[in-house]
């Protein structure tokens, strides 16, 4: 994804917000919405006949919900926090592993990332970007293909005998090799040969298959 050209449009776009010192001024107000504490809002007179007394309604705290649901959004039971690392000891280090929770795990590394994305969006400095495969941004803002598309990469293509709906199937792509250090864990990331012949033959075939000529380099 082409994500200088995103930065640029949103600098481009909305970087008026923070050069305005009104949005600094605004910092505090959306603080106490996010505590549920306005005292313009929370604060009513209600009369009882004889006296005007002051009370405090009850605070449903919808702005700290709305930032809840956004940082869940980004963060949750189906989001992994992968650290690449080809030195699988320092990744175990980092990460853990199955029964070890490791450097992120023992020092609450998603707990304390949660409460700062939460508190980020309280206070108006975080953003969502959408990461949309071989999309790009122009200069005006209009979303325009990217680099390539309808290959083994950016679609699905898989061999349309012994096809069978409802289980996996032999596709044009890297799921060979997927599947393969999958069933090699300690393989090292390190592929055969053969592996990488096989892998390379599918894209040729998926070639060869979608525009009916021989593939040559």
């Amino acid at each position: 994804m082409d994500y200088g050209s995103i930065i640029k449009y949103v600098v481009g776009r909305f970087s008026y917000c923070y050069s305005n010192s009104n949005y600094y001024s605004y910092i505090g107000t959306w603080l106490d919405w996010y505590k549920g504490n306005i005292k313009s809002f929370h604060t009513i007179k209600v009369s009882n006949g004889l006296t005007t007394p002051t009370r405090e309604i009850y605070s449903l705290k919808m702005a700290k919900r709305v930032c809840e649901d956004w940082t869940s959004s980004m963060l949750n039971e189906d989001v992994k926090i992968v650290i690449s690392s080809t030195n699988k000891k320092s990744s175990i280090f980092v990460q853990g592993s199955k029964n070890n929770g490791g450097v992120l795990g023992s020092n609450n590394f998603e707990v304390l990332l949660s409460d700062t994305l939460e508190q980020m969006f309280a206070l108006g400095t975080s953003a969502f970007v959408i990461d949309l495969d071989n999309i790009a941004v122009d200069e005006n803002g209009n979303i325009v293909l990217g680099d390539e598309m309808l290959t083994p990469d950016s679609s699905r293509f898989w061999p349309l005998e012994g096809y069978v709906a409802g289980q996996g199937q032999p596709s044009f792509d890297k799921q060979y090799v997927r599947d393969w250090l999958k069933a090699n864990p300690d393989s090292d990331y390190l592929l055969p040969e053969e592996v990488v012949t096989k892998t390379v033959d599918k894209y040729k075939e998926a070639y060869e298959l979608l525009t009916g000529t021989p593939f040559s380099r």
